[in-house]
């Protein structure tokens, strides 16, 4: 493949790209004909062809002639990072050559004290380094790719973060990657075997024997060493019910993280290999409120600490700032005990007048996740247009349910509309109110300069939905990666990069406090598996 067919596939990336954390795209229907046992004998079989999966299988196949093969049920390769955005950059020659300081040891510091020094500080300094190592071996694969990035931050440091290099196609950063390793992979041929689940596993006398099923027939491959990179466990309802119960029936929906092929296929496999898996960092990241609706006023709103969050039942179930002081993750495993796993913002058009006439007398809110309130000259009419029937006002925030906005004049119609009980809710703003007027906020302690009392209907809800980040937590790794055995030793050749790998995180109540964000380390521990593989090979 010539040079110009590479980047070419790679820019296709650009083009139809799914929004950040958004649905995968559509995977078309693939018909196989019948065939005989196929066998492949090789290096390295990559079980799993999504993010990390592929970085080693590209970093094997670019930088070695180890014959390498990859196996990926779906039907397309690229899994969740075809959907994701940006990650953090350590250490990168892009980002010495654009004169930004090397951040590496703060960092280091800074989620090692935020993991207690639990975690391996080789594991996390291995990490950093091979982001990145892999960004320069990114720029090194076709001329021009370093001019595709800018400088920006990562979304949840925040427009004050540390600089790194973020893709100039806003939210369309990782399907790039994942075509060009997907075409670097093609180039040094690689056999990519998709729509192929895996059935079984054995190592013997130091070789893999790997079974897989595509709807044609059987393949196996041997191999010397193996990468296991299946992912996630999201979709094995008896994993979820067992290890976060309390969000057993909760409608996944087909997301970017929630996709139906995550079934946790490596738990069998691993088990087989008589790899220890760390059960007790089983956990599903999980995210709210979010709330998303046609208004940059209403979206505002959502973002100020002066609105009440009530839940189903009419009740307010926390402190409004919390996600602010603490981040949208710590409030999802929150949100994940409300009735129907839904929130409200609430507030009344004096809220909305007294907030506008704030931020236009120049007071802003620090940076949160998505964004920090801000409001336009025209923000009735944007307030209008919202329920418009042409705008699309009632669009469900979130699988599974209703209305994302609602405005009526009374309590009682608002919470007829979105389904709250009535009486709970006229209750609650009635205590509010009260304590507004008192001063201080007896019930979750909001700050007194954040107090607005409902003063002027209409009254106006913004639906909050539960979402994820996905499922975490697997066998444990060390610092190259390798598979942890249960006798507490390691398997030869074997190496568990992405979801699927515990030990860079920890699981605190389901809130998982780890040294770097996922796709960071979907792109780091597939780059460090692929080259220990390479190490141990050649040993």
């Amino acid at each position: 493949m010539q040079e110009q067919d590479l980047a070419t596939m790679a820019h296709d990336a650009t083009k139809n790209g799914p929004p950040m954390g958004g649905p995968p795209p559509e995977e078309a229907p693939v018909q196989v004909a019948p065939h005989e046992p196929v066998h492949y004998d090789c290096d390295i079989v990559v079980l799993g062809g999504g993010g990390s999966g592929l970085v080693a299988a590209a970093r094997i196949s670019e930088t070695t002639d180890k014959r390498v093969v990859v196996v990926e049920k779906r039907r397309n390769f690229g899994g969740g990072a075809m959907g994701a955005a940006d990650w953090r950059v350590y250490g990168s020659r892009w980002q010495k050559e654009h004169g930004i300081p090397d951040n590496t040891l703060p960092a280091l510091r800074q989620v090692m004290d935020e993991t207690y020094w639990e975690l391996s500080p080789a594991l996390a300094y291995n990490t950093f380094k091979a982001t990145g190592e892999f960004f320069d071996f990114l720029c090194d694969t076709g001329e021009g790719v370093e001019e595709l990035y800018k400088e920006g931050t990562y979304i949840f440091d925040g427009p004050d973060g540390p600089k790194v290099p973020a893709f100039k196609k806003e939210r369309q950063g990782g399907a790039y990657v994942m075509k060009r390793m997907i075409a670097l992979c093609e180039k040094n041929g690689v056999i990519m075997l998709k729509n192929t689940a895996v059935a079984d596993i054995d190592h013997e006398s130091g070789l893999y024997t790997v079974t897989a099923k595509d709807p044609g027939g059987e393949t196996t491959i041997t191999a010397k060493a193996c990468i296991l990179a299946t992912g996630s466990w999201i979709r094995n309802h008896e994993l979820v019910k067992k290890y976060v119960p309390k969000i057993a029936d909760y409608p996944m929906g087909n997301g970017g993280h929630t996709h139906p092929s995550y079934t946790g296929d490596a738990v069998t496999l691993a088990e087989k290999l008589g790899a220890y898996i760390d059960y007790d960092s089983f956990e599903i990241r999980l995210m709210g409120p979010l709330g998303m609706c046609p208004s940059k006023t209403l979206m505002s709103m959502t973002a100020e600490p002066s609105t009440l969050w009530v839940n189903k039942n009419g009740k307010r179930w926390i402190n409004e700032s919390t996600q602010k002081r603490r981040g949208i993750f710590e409030t999802g495993n929150r949100l994940a005990e409300q009735p129907d796993y839904q929130s409200f913002y609430l507030f009344d058009q004096g809220m909305i007048e007294t907030c506008v006439k704030a931020y236009e007398d120049g007071k802003r809110q620090p940076w949160c996740f998505p964004a920090p309130p801000s409001y336009s000259e025209n923000w009735q009419e944007d307030v209008e247009n919202a329920f418009s029937p042409k705008k699309g006002a009632g669009m469900p925030p979130m699988p599974g349910m209703g209305k994302s906005i609602a405005r009526a004049d009374t309590l009682e119609e608002l919470a007829a509309e979105l389904g709250i009980h009535a009486e709970n809710l006229k209750a609650t703003v009635a205590h509010y109110n009260e304590m507004c007027k008192a001063g201080i906020d007896t019930e979750y302690f909001k700050d007194p300069g954040e107090m607005i009392p409902f003063t002027k209907a209409p009254y106006y809800a913004v639906s909050g939905g539960l979402g994820t980040d996905g499922a975490f937590g697997g066998v444990l790794v060390n610092e190259n990666i390798q598979a942890t055995a249960k006798d507490g030793g390691l398997i030869d050749g074997l190496y568990v990069p992405g979801d699927f790998s515990s030990g860079r995180f920890l699981n605190i109540r389901n809130n998982k406090v780890q040294i770097t964000n996922d796709l960071s380390w979907a792109f780091a521990s597939g780059w460090i598996a692929g080259g220990s593989a390479v190490e141990f090979l050649d040993e």
